[in-house]
């Protein structure tokens, strides 16, 4: 028998009889970079002139939770954030941010675009790669402008029908407190602000209190998970399947929230002739989030809440906080547990493909997203705080949405091989794409039936009792077309051009159509005579690109000035009165596409037969002609600013991957070491700097010519006015520049503002650049090891050089808000070498943005850990078990970060009530028939 698979060397055995037979396939390195989708297609990955970054499947595989974007968190050129929220999908940028707008790249799934992947199960996933620079992503024109993700997921082999079950339960947890004041800490730290304030001291025996009230404790739990999924797959001459049915389960850390998802997946391939082919990739993903837990306000009182107040009175009642501004976090999660929201969710494709001579091969696929949303909630009558927490009657709210995109592509590749020098592949194509969005919501009170099962909007008595609301539909629509030529020379020179043409309904006429070209080019050194007989090295190319891509995701119908119903206004149109109509928006029909423009340099190189691999690549992506929404010149008064194109940013940086695998031992070994740094500088502002600050928060950021997008940006300080000398010392200092005092509400036990602009006063003029949310460097280490049946996986993953600004850590809205414990060492009179400065209600020291509430965002985490055993081969042959695996996962198992807050892992690093990091076990197995 004749045994080969891509990847791998072809090996030859003799049956002599046996029904049971176990190979172990010798990895090939001249054959392993045969398995590269790349996009219209795939490619050896020694005749890639693009920068690639490759998940391989162990990486997506040691995925316990319920999105396969996890994976890509510290690999080459990538920027992951997760979250503990049940169902959470990852934030993910390449090579930095490059836009004002949304800088989310764009998966394709066999073929069909799209925005995300949380309808797919991880363990229907075969490979991604990461399309990173622009000769690699320019065949996707205006959706590869943020990077292109592809994903293929598994089909059939030819042979008998394969069963495989894989399943696992376990738990998770938080991994991280925040660090508040207990009971007694709090008693001290209310007298503290009384006696800052000239007020008497609320509490006696501040050490009389105990720990009091831990609110995070009160609400959260050790949430199960459970993961299972079953499929079969198999083939023959004329048809190859895959077939398979999941089921994720996810109990959220706090009570009365949960995600559960069911998937099914129908992969098949259809050989009709020598010439035609057939097939189809289909999936459809039913999913439920039960309870919120994205409210604003119950992060902000999990933090501010006081612990000498409980949930509950001896009634049962719920007690209010000890402020309006705060409501019981373990009532609102009770409150909403009724809340649900159902998506159903069908993606697939159908293809085929015609040679219609050798080489000449003409394919045509028709996709399909089609997405329905339904949440309701049903809430009874409470009244906890009137201002934010009540429900005078019963009400019920639901709303309706429904988002349906096709995708239409067609292309004609001609591939031709002359001898073992000229190579050529030319891909030509036309895309066409139309996407629709509506929905509908109710609110209705007062409902007749206060049942979970039976509510709804009909129940309200009289018309008064509920209200309708449609949302406008939006449709937007893309045409495109493509060209690509790849062309090789004797194997060793490489040649790559690409033009895209694109067509979008987002820009008006004058603009509609966007033009992206690239190119590329390799040099395969390797193969070179003068190297060919250098036996350590196995494979050295160098690789240099340029290219353009577009954006257009902004709002629809900016171009067209449009007509809305406003009481107050009344319009004439062509000579005739219209009343409450009028135009209230701002249109630009001279808005154009966002234009990004890369350089790529790198080489690969592989040593010892490729047991040790490095790719290295240098990168520099200005984007210009920005999407965003500037203000009117002049002002305006009733007409709300659109869309303009202003401004340029520069993404530049290193990324490498170094990897080692030894095979040859029976302990076999390896690891891989990815990293990435990138610089962000905004290079165009038009002379002018933007402040923006996060609604009901203290996070000011700030975008100007030669700092970084949105960097903090407030007050720095320089220590703490300890002694009336102090207040002197600064307000001499200010005298000496000819200002009459240094900082006019400055106290004593105050934090001493930075003069940044030395005129010896303090005023808004002195706010700063106070740090960069960037990291400078972004990395993973991965570890495998196997040995006689047993296996080993590790990755750590880590982030350093950025900065987190956190919103609680000096939100002092109201004097009785608890607060990190940092402030129980504030100044006083009595303790003036304090480290906190004096916390007071309305004081300088908290409710701005001041350096005091930037950190340092760096961690190190082990993002996975996996230990497995494979039973022997004679025991499952014995009762008939191909393969039987168990294992024990564990996620987040180790956690090394000195940020006071629940995670530095933050995008943009705004800290604002940002939901806790989890960690998890689970055991599991994987079973083979």
């Amino acid at each position: 028998m004749v045994i080969s698979y891509i990847g791998y060397k072809t090996q030859e055995v003799v049956l002599d009889g046996q029904k049971h037979l176990k190979v172990m396939m010798e990895e090939d390195s001249k054959a392993l970079d045969e398995v590269v989708v790349v996009g219209y297609g795939t490619q050896r990955k020694s005749d890639l002139t693009g920068s690639v970054t490759t998940i391989k499947l162990k990486d997506i595989s040691g995925i316990r939770g319920g999105n396969a974007g996890e994976a890509l968190q510290g690999k080459s050129g990538l920027t992951v954030v997760t979250s503990g929220a049940p169902g959470a999908t990852p934030t993910v940028r390449i090579r930095g941010i490059g836009t004002d707008g949304d800088a989310t790249p764009v998966y394709v799934v066999d073929g069909v675009m799209t925005n995300n992947i949380d309808f797919l199960n991880p363990k229907d996933i075969e490979s991604m790669n990461v399309l990173k620079d622009a000769s690699a992503t320019a065949i996707y024109g205006s959706r590869g402008a943020n990077g292109v993700i592809m994903v293929t997921t598994k089909r059939g082999e030819s042979g008998k029908p394969v069963v495989s079950y894989s399943g696992s339960e376990g738990f998770q947890y938080i991994i991280d407190n925040y660090d508040v004041c207990n009971g007694s800490e709090y008693a001290r730290l209310m007298n503290i602000v009384a006696q800052n304030s000239g007020q008497e001291q609320p509490y006696g025996n501040p050490s009389g209190y105990g720990k009091g009230t831990d609110w995070l404790g009160e609400m959260t739990r050790n949430g199960w998970t459970r993961d299972h999924q079953l499929s079969v797959s198999g083939g023959s001459e004329s048809v190859n399947y895959n077939v398979s049915a999941g089921y994720f389960k996810q109990n959220g850390v706090w009570e009365n929230t949960s995600y559960d998802r069911w998937t099914f997946r129908i992969n098949n391939e259809y050989k009709l002739s020598k010439s035609i082919r057939i097939g189809h990739n289909l999936n459809l993903a039913v999913s439920n989030s039960d309870g919120r837990s994205d409210s604003y306000r119950l992060m902000r009182s999990v933090l501010s809440g006081s612990p000498l107040i409980t949930p509950q009175n001896e009634q049962g009642e719920w007690n209010s906080m000890q402020n309006g501004d705060l409501i019981n976090p373990v009532a609102e999660l009770a409150l909403n547990a009724g809340y649900n929201n159902k998506r159903i969710r069908f993606f697939g494709n159908v293809w085929g493909s015609w040679e219609i001579v050798k080489g000449l091969t003409f394919r045509t696929s028709y996709g399909v997203d089609w997405l329905h949303g339904y949440e309701h909630q049903l809430k009874g009558i409470y009244n906890i705080n009137p201002s934010h927490q009540s429900n005078s009657s019963n009400t019920f709210m639901e709303n309706y949405a429904l988002e349906n995109t096709w995708l239409w592509e067609n292309t004609l590749t001609y591939d031709r091989l002359w001898g073992n020098t000229h190579h050529l592949n030319i891909l030509a194509g036309f895309t066409s794409e139309k996407a629709r969005t509506q929905g509908l919501g109710a609110n209705s009170r007062n409902i007749l039936m206060y049942d979970k099962d039976y509510g709804m909007t009909a129940t309200a008595p009289t018309d008064a009792d509920r209200t309708v609301a449609a949302v406008k539909p939006t449709i937007t629509t893309r045409a495109s077309y493509m060209f690509r030529v790849n062309y090789s020379l004797k194997d060793r020179y490489l040649f790559t051009a690409t033009m895209r043409a694109d067509g979008s309904s987002k820009f008006g006429k004058n603009n509609r159509w966007g033009y992206f070209p690239s190119a590329a080019v390799g040099w395969r050194v390797s193969e070179e005579a003068f190297l060919k007989d250098v036996d350590w090295l196995s494979n050295l190319k160098i690789r240099g690109s340029w290219g353009q891509t577009g954006n257009d995701k902004i709002q629809d119908n900016v171009s067209y000035a449009l007509v809305s119903m406003v009481d107050e206004y009344h319009a004439v149109f062509n000579g005739q009165v219209y009343p409450d109509v009028g135009i209230v928006n701002a249109s630009n029909p001279d808005i154009k596409w966002e234009r990004s423009e890369q350089v790529d340099l790198g080489f690969d190189l592989g040593l010892f037969n490729s047991m040790l691999t490095l790719e290295f690549d240098y990168f520099n992506r200005k984007t210009k002609d920005l999407l965003m929404i500037l203000p009117i010149k002049g002002g305006s008064v009733g007409i709300t600013p659109t869309y303009s194109n202003a401004g340029s940013v520069r993404n530049s940086g290193f990324e490498f991957t170094v990897a080692w695998q030894d095979n040859r031992h029976p302990f076999n070994y390896g690891f891989t070491f990815s990293g990435s740094t990138f610089k962000n500088e905004v290079t165009d502002w038009k002379n002018q700097k933007t402040i923006s600050t996060a609604w009901s928060t203290n996070l000011q950021t700030a975008k100007e010519e030669g700092k970084p997008f949105g960097y903090f940006y407030g007050y720095k300080t320089q220590g703490i006015y300890r002694t009336q000398a102090d207040l002197d010392r600064w307000n001499e200092y200010a005298r000496s520049k000819g200002a009459d005092v240094y900082h006019s509400e400055a106290q004593l036990g105050d934090l001493i503002y930075v003069d940044v602009d030395g005129d010896g006063r303090i005023t808004a003029e002195d706010q700063t650049d106070l740090g960069n949310p960037y990291p400078k460097f972004t990395g993973s280490l991965g570890f495998n090891a196997s040995w006689k049946g047993f296996d080993l996986y590790l990755d750590f993953t880590g982030s350093f050089g950025g900065k987190v600004m956190n919103n609680s850590y000096n939100d002092f809205t109201s004097v009785t808000n608890n607060m990190h414990r940092d402030w129980c060492d504030s100044w006083t009179p009595e303790n003036p070498d304090a480290v906190m400065p004096r916390l007071a209600g309305g004081s300088i020291n908290v409710g701005r943005t001041l350096d005091i509430m930037v950190f340092d965002g760096d961690y190190l985490k082990l993002r996975s850990a996996e230990l497995g055993y494979t039973l022997p081969d004679e025991w499952m042959n014995k009762i008939g078990i191909g393969r039987l695996r168990i294992y024990v996962n564990a996620s987040n198992l180790l956690y090394f970060t000195k940020y006071k807050g629940f995670t530095p892992e933050i995008m943009d690093g705004q800290d604002s009530n940002t939901y806790p990091m989890a960690g998890s076990v689970n055991f599991g197995l994987n079973l083979t028939l």
